[in-house]
């Protein structure tokens, strides 16, 4: 993912609030990036790790 990519996912998510909704976080805790170039967040509260894809 160029750094363009990351800057406009970053833009369009919803992550400034806490929560268990999506795009919401607890305890974010890592994050990582598949082959196709889509960012997981495991979160440690909620017990989950969410995906989001650039578009």
């Amino acid at each position: 993912m160029t750094s363009g990519e990351w800057q406009n996912l970053i833009g369009k998510a919803q992550w400034r609030s806490s929560g268990g909704g999506n795009g919401q976080f607890n305890t974010p805790l890592g994050i990582s990036v598949d082959q196709f170039n889509n960012p997981y967040v495991t979160d440690n509260a909620n017990n989950r790790a969410q995906k989001f894809a650039p578009n």
